[in-house]
């Protein structure tokens, strides 16, 4: 049953009911919005239902916008929330005709939840239900027929059974019910819908496991079960559909997958992490070693109903480290081990009963499925009967077996086939494993090898990557992985290539038995050990066809300088490792193909090596000088890598290389010049010379006629480009940034159409050609610092202060008419006066991001509003700046800090915050002071916007924060921030105690799921509150995050600002480091990487106060980047035992007087635009309300805050009756300590306590802000304020 040998699988078979939202949620906004459906929708998206929420904002007009209609067309169920105001909403109406209609059209399932209304109220139109249709007849505008149909509507949802949540009903309880009955029944769909011509018979396995896990057991009982059976039986296939099946029984559940592969990677910390993180969501998590998983498992399990999958599990340390005992997990829990070994399952204690072994399928199940590979439908044809029922016969059930048998013979003559009876018949006891080397053996000998190739060194590679590798003048390997993926031997993902493991296993098993003994005798080697000892040895043979070594870095390996002479038919040799050799190698086998070897010990390669089948050659960090001389026979290489190769001076003459395709010399920093023969390399796509420092020039005449990326950045000798690269027709980036002593580009730069992205920062450029504006297809230009001033001499820097000035800004064009497709421009720095931008900007009508730092203009162009999509606009030290025009409704920030000659009371700010959208905020600093204008303000008076105390609507603001971030993703650009939540949102799935964790990258993906960055969170902790309080501390912090690979360190840290440590710590802080960051600091090519490592120092200033306490991390894709925007927006509630201590009292929380409960967290706008390295905006603090955090309180102040939950079973702070008492006590005791000058002189204070009304004490009070405070009395020593 497990068939399919791509790393993920799916359960669902074409034949299963297709919808593209499991709910379609229908609510009327201002009733439920921000309180009940929110809820919902999380708990919803916590447990996998994709829910479909209006959360765009659209345009409320009379007529429903067709993207809602779609969805609910495209929705299995249908929660309508039916509230007060619901039928007051024409639009709500309209949906809910639509949800009537499909009810009864499509089979559209409607769950109506009646919230604080009587279901007879919406049968029968009464109440609200009756003042809002009432409305509705008067309004000229609305159809009479329509009315009646909503009536119809509410009277047909109204007799549907549901929620009726009126008075004190538990919502929470409602909402979990909700829930779990919509992922039982998908659940149930998926189950019953599995039988497709892949999981033939796993529903009726799925019955006999539930019979075990589930029936005929105290409901009580911890239940162990194992599924035991051999590889490919269909053990994993079966754990999934069961998990599928029953999860939403249990109150949590986690499926561990793959336990041996990843444990042998990985250890098993990083699993015990993984359950404790599906189990208890957003808890933190304490793990340090596999004991302390242990105790942590048992204690935070022992009382949770769960269900757990440990899928492939080998090793008895395995279950001991996850599940030990049956006391680790609550009552009614099922824990599933799957294996091959049964032994293991009975010293774990498991009886005879408590082992389900996988069978294989019966004889129809297995005509089915055989029948379905040979002859693409369900039962073969009659002359193929008997023929098919003796296949069978042999693969016994086995359902890799039949699926990899029935493809073999797909289309092929009976007299193949009874040829294939035949060797069945002449193994009659042969393992699974010898029958699927039938199939194997059925191949020819290219094909074979072909297979081995892949099981041994190249399964996860990508496609052409191994065709380029393995192709040969007399066979195309794309027409072996077509028979392969043919025969059910290998799978495609996206690009990559993969096969099952029991496969894998089976063609290394057919490699080892070549030479049991003698691993020098066999002709593929990967195992480290047999490796080092065919070395260390010199006993290797012509046998050997490749080598792939990685030992540790910190074991030294010491070889002859003749370990390959006796290699004769070496085609791959790949070494990682610590390698030194005892001279010059004296021989490489001629039947080289993939040399890869990191830090490569020598100047050059055997003098005698001739390199005429090689394909890819990688030596990156090499001692390499010059890898071959004179003109060599290179026609097959495609690939040549030698980054960081710093006693490299001068490339070799690739005359003989005409189909070189990527030529990486990024890093070498003594490399003079290019050899001529480069010009000539027609083939060439990629030309990387980044940070080559020393580079002057490059080849005179090049004629790269299918080049798209050009990138000389950092190149800071580098004076001239050649003309002739105009004429590269198939160039889609140029990156010039950084070399500064550049002042001129090709005149005919226009000609080459494809350019996407020019990067010319920080070059002596001054002027653009005339030809730019024919760039139509241009998307990013950055000419930040482009001021004309190449690097001076010495002489020049003496005595430049006596000569004349000139003018020395960049010449712009006249207009950007043509530059259609520019989404990000950079003109920062480049002394732009006014005049010098163009009058007309109309024809960037693509334009997303702007940036106008530090110019000397004193206005901006008026045309700057005819920007329709321009988000991000950047004015930073622009000191003449007087005033700002009126700008693009879709604009999400203006950052114009240090703009000193900027008038606050202008009426150009007005106009910022008075547009439709009222989704915009500017941010500047005079004297020393930060404004932020944020949000629609156009009611507010002209003093509470430059005051600060306005108010921005929660729905608006949240809003803001995703245009913001999605803009900065968009944007490609570093973006960070804080949240009010405890603990690391869930979405980041890899979470880790601690201040370092380690991302995966998946090299299965295709490029379509390329990832766009990385997203962290991490929490931070004050340990020492005392000393932390008696210390000044500024009002941000800059920490730094090293990052590590498996191809070694990048090339610098990211520093990063962030606010202060708050006063409520644990505090959470987030980050996004864009895909693009890591490219410009990673020695490699990011596709080549397996993991990053992260790990954070913290300011040098906090170490003695602050530690990280945990790390949480995940990748972005844009599949997934909404998911992100949400989560580092939406805080985790706090609960009663984050406000309380283990005694019931409140907790007092602390922080230096500068920093503000009511400022917004983490208030960080993005950097210029070009430059990788920036910050974005985080305003998730100002929407923290009172449903966000649950107050504690005490018995006497109950009646009062009856609307706050109060559960017997939850530890707080109201378990004793002296609470009033102690509250305040310990408030005096606060007050007299703060008379302490040392003491209020750097520290405030509060205290969360619910009060029903504002207290009279206090003498100032004011809605959305207050003004300024007058006192009279000069001996005050504190402020006190309450917010309702």
């Amino acid at each position: 049953m497990k068939t399919q040998t791509a790393p993920t699988s799916s359960l669902i078979s074409s034949s299963l009911p297709q919808w593209r939202h499991d709910v379609f949620l229908s609510f009327y906004g201002k009733d439920t919005r921000n309180n009940f459906t929110a809820h919902l929708y999380t708990t919803l998206k916590d447990k996998s239902i994709f829910a479909f929420r209006d959360d765009e904002k659209l345009e409320r007009g009379r007529c429903i916008a067709p993207v809602l209609l779609k969805a609910i067309e495209e929705s299995k169920y249908a929660i309508v929330v039916l509230s007060r105001n619901y039928a007051f909403s024409s639009w709500c109406l309209l949906e809910l005709a639509k949800i009537v209609e499909c009810m009864e059209t499509t089979g559209l399932t409607v769950l109506p939840i009646f919230y604080h209304v009587s279901p007879s109220h919406v049968r029968d139109q009464t109440y609200s239900f009756a003042e809002a249709f009432a409305e509705h007849e008067k309004d000229p505008k609305i159809v009479k027929e329509d009315v009646q149909t909503w009536k119809t509507a509410l009277r047909k949802v109204g007799n549907i059974s549901g929620w009726d949540l009126r008075g004190d009903r538990d919502e929470s309880k409602a909402i979990q019910d909700i829930v779990g009955k919509i992922l039982s029944k998908l659940n149930s769909i998926v189950s019953t819908s599995c039988v497709s011509k892949d999981l033939i018979g796993i529903a009726s396995r799925v019955k006999e496991l539930e019979c075990l896990c589930l029936n005929n057991r105290p409901d009580d009982d911890v239940h162990f079960v194992g599924i035991w059976g051999m590889g490919g039986i269909g053990k994993t296939t079966l754990a999934r559909a069961f998990y599928d099946r029953f999860s939403s029984q249990f109150e949590a559940s986690s499926f561990i997958a793959n336990v041996r592969e990843r444990t042998g990677k990985d250890g098993l910390i990083p699993l015990q992490n993984e359950l404790l993180s599906h189990i208890l969501m957003e808890r933190n998590i304490d793990i340090k070693d596999v004991d302390r998983g242990k105790n942590t498992i048992s204690l935070r399990l022992c009382y949770k109903k769960v269900l757990v999958i440990l899928d492939d599990v080998d090793k008895s340390e395995q279950l001991e480290a996850l599940a030990n005992e049956r006391n680790w997990f609550g009552p009614g829990s099922s824990i599933i081990i799957t294996t091959r070994n049964e032994r293991l399952l009975i010293e774990h204690g498991l009886t005879k009963t408590e082992i389900y072994r996988a069978k294989g399928l019966d004889n129809d199940e297995a005509l089915q499925l055989f029948s379905w590979k040979a002859f693409k439908k369900e039962l073969p044809p009659e002359d193929f009967v008997g023929l098919s029922k003796q296949i069978i016969h042999y693969a016994k059930g086995h359902p890799l077996a039949l699926k990899v048998l029935g493809s073999f013979l797909f289309e092929r003559e009976v007299d193949f086939w009874e040829s294939a009876v035949s060797r069945l018949k002449a193994n009659p006891d042969g393992k699974i494993m010898d029958t699927l080397k039938i199939s194997f053996d059925g191949l020819e000998e290219k094909e074979r090898n072909l297979f081995l190739d892949i099981a041994c060194f190249y399964k996860g590679e990508d496609r052409y990557h191994v065709k380029s590798i393995l192709e040969r003048f007399d066979y195309d390997p794309n027409i072996g992985i077509d028979v392969l993926i043919s025969k059910s031997l290998i799978t495609e993902s996206g690009t990559k290539l993969w096969m099952h493991d029991l496969l894998e296993d089976m063609g290394r098993e057919i490699v080892r038995l070549e030479s049991p003994e003698d691993p020098g005798r066999r002709s593929r080697l990967w195992h480290d050990e047999d490796i080092l000892r065919v070395l260390k040895s010199n006993s290797g043979t012509k046998r050997i066809q490749g080598i792939v070594l990685n030992s540790p870095p910190q074991e030294e390996l010491h070889l002859n300088s003749d370990v390959f002479s006796k290699l004769k038919s070496l085609r791959l040799l790949n070494i990682r490792g610590n390698v030194h050799l005892s001279q010059d190698l004296s021989y490489l086998s001629t039947e080289l193909r993939d040399m890869a070897w990191h830090g490569y010990p020598l100047k050059s390669w055997p003098p005698g090596f001739p390199p005429d089948k090689l394909v890819e050659l990688n030596m990156c960090c090499s001692h390499i000088g010059q890898p071959w001389q004179g003109i060599k026979s290179l026609h097959k290489l495609k690939l040549v890598n030698l980054s960081n190769s710093r006693y490299l001076m001068e490339t070799p003459d690739f005359t003989g290389a005409p189909n070189l395709e990527r030529l990486i010399l990024r890093g070498c920093t003594k490399l003079l010049k290019l050899h001529s023969s480069v010009g000539d390399l027609r083939r060439l796509i990629v030309l990387n010379l980044k940070y080559c420092t020393s580079l002057r020039s490059l080849p005179c005449y090049i004629s790269w006629d299918f080049l798209e990326e050009l990138i000389l950045s950092g190149c800071s000798r580098l004076e001239k480009l050649p003309e002739s690269v105009g004429n590269l027709k198939r160039l889609s980036q140029l990156h010039l940034d950084g070399c500064c002593k550049l002042d001129k580009m090709p005149e005919d730069l226009g000609n080459v159409e494809r350019l996407e992205e020019l990067d010319i920062s920080g070059t002596a450029i001054r002027q653009v050609p005339s030809s730019f504006l024919r760039l139509q297809n241009l998307k990013m230009l950055n000419c930040q610092e482009c001021s004309g001033l190449p690097a001076q001499s010495l002489l020049g820097l003496l005595f430049g202060c006596f000569l004349p000035s000139c003018d020395i800004g960049f010449v712009l064009p006249d207009s950007f008419s043509g530059l259609r497709c520019l989404n990000k421009l950079n003109l920062s720095f480049c002394h732009l006066e006014d005049g010098a931008i163009p009058s007309d900007l109309s024809g960037l009508s693509s334009l997303l991001a702007l940036d106008l730092s530090g110019n000397d203009f004193t206005l901006l162009p008026e045309s700057i509003s005819q920007l329709p999509k321009l988000r991000v606009l950047f004015l930073r030290r622009c000191i003449w700046l007087r005033s700002l025009p009126e700008l693009p409704s879709n604009i999400v920030n203006v950052a114009a800090e240090d703009c000193i000659s900027l008038k606050e009371y202008s009426n150009e700010i007005s106009g910022i915050i008075s547009d439709e959208s009222g989704l915009s905020h500017v941010d500047f600093k005079k004297n020393g002071t930060a404004l932020v204008v944020t949000g629609k303000l156009r009611r507010q008076s002209k003093h509470s916007i430059m005051s600060g105390t306005f108010s921005l609507p929660a729905a608006q603001g949240k809003l803001m924060n995703e245009r913001t971030i999605k803009a900065n993703i968009d944007l490609a650009r570093v973006i960070g921030g804080g949240s009010r939540g405890v603990g690391i949102p869930m979405w980041f799935q890899n979470q880790r105690m601690g201040s370092s964790i380690t991302i995966r990258l998946h090299q299965d993906m295709d490029d379509s799921r390329k990832w766009l960055g990385c997203a962290l969170y991490f929490v931070f902790e004050i340990y020492d509150l005392e000393s932390w309080e008696s210390t000044d501390q500024e009002d941000y912090e800059q920490h730094v995050f090293h990052f590590d690979t498996d191809e070694g360190p990048l090339k610098e840290p990211l520093e990063k600002t962030f606010p202060k440590c708050p006063f409520d710590t644990p505090a959470g802080y987030w980050i996004y480091v864009p895909r693009i960051w890591f490219e410009e600091r990673s020695n490699h090519e990011v596709d080549t990487l397996s993991y990053i490592e992260v790990s954070i120092t913290i300011d040098s200033r906090l170490t003695r106060f602050v530690k990280v306490k945990m790390c949480g991390a995940r990748l972005v894709y844009e599949q997934n980047a909404h998911e992100f925007i949400d989560a580092v927006q939406t805080p985790k509630k706090m609960t009663l035992e984050d406000i309380c201590d283990g005694k019931g009292y409140l907790k007092f929380q602390s922080t230096p007087r500068s920093g503000s409960l009511m400022s917004f967290l983490g208030q960080l706008l993005p950097q210029n635009v070009g430059e990788v390295e920036s910050s974005g905006s985080n305003l998730l603090d100002k929407d923290f309300t009172s449903n966000q955090m649950l107050e504690c309180t005490s018995k006497n102040s109950i009646s009062s805050t009856s609307n706050i939950p109060i559960s017997t079973e939850t530890r707080s702070c109201i378990d004793s009756t002296d609470s009033t008492i102690r509250l305040k006590r310990d408030l005096q005791s606060l007050l007299l300590r703060c008379y302490e000058v040392n003491y209020a002189k750097s520290n405030m204070h509060k205290y969360v306590f619910p009060l029903s009304a504002s207290p009279l004490w206090f003498t100032h009070h004011g809605i959305m802000g207050m003004g300024p405070v007058v006192s009279v009395d000069k001996g005050w020593v504190g402020f006190a304020s309450e917010f309702i």
